[in-house]
């Protein structure tokens, strides 16, 4: 065996070799929502600020993320609006290539304590049904429909007051799943602006 192969294989053996997802081809990113969309979302009422330990705020009313032009996001909680441009990835992360915020500073106004975001929108690509349950499952906050519609959202009083919303769309093999077990319909709704 050459010092090259040899070398190839220790690499793969260090990093780990994985059987890529079925991830679509095109370099457009995988995003949910398209302009003048808008969800509005309900909190799962039993699983309200889980650690208030942690500093985590009971999530009154709802949620409303609109999509503006581009990565243009608003979010709607409280009786006010906060906007903020998602920044697009240059890559895949985690089997994600939508856009994110990473909620550098105190960036918004203050809205009842609440004065950043780390927000974040992208299709999830799985292999199958279960290891989507799966993911699902790891994620006590999220609300999501039959068809995969997912937002995982909560709030905390750390760094200064932090509002997590994340949106997805789950994807099994490329297409929306029939159903999902657990799924919340009646605590989501989306329309498109006329």
């Amino acid at each position: 065996m050459s010092k090259l192969s040899l070398r190839v294989l220790i690499c793969l053996l260090l990093v780990g070799y994985t059987t890529p997802k079925a991830f679509p081809a095109s370099p457009e990113r995988e995003m949910v929502l398209t302009e003048g969309t808008a969800i509005t979302v309900y909190p799962l009422p039993h699983k309200q600020a889980l650690y208030p330990q942690a500093g985590d705020i009971p999530f009154t009313g709802s949620l409303q993320i609109r999509a503006g032009s581009g990565f243009e996001r608003d979010y709607t909680w409280d009786g006010e609006t906060r906007s903020i441009d998602l920044w697009p990835r240059d890559k895949r992360w985690y089997g994600r290539f939508g856009a994110y915020y990473p909620g550098p500073g105190s960036h918004w106004k203050s809205n009842h304590g609440i004065t950043r975001g780390v927000l974040e929108e992208a299709q999830m690509h799985f292999d199958t049904v279960e290891d989507a349950q799966n993911w699902l499952g790891s994620r006590p906050y999220a609300v999501y429909t039959h068809d995969g519609l997912v937002v995982d959202f909560r709030k905390n009083s750390g760094a200064g007051g932090t509002l997590s919303v994340d949106v997805w769309q789950i994807l099994i093999r490329m297409q929306r799943p029939a159903t999902l077990k657990g799924s919340h319909d009646q605590l989501i709704s989306s329309r498109k602006a006329a």
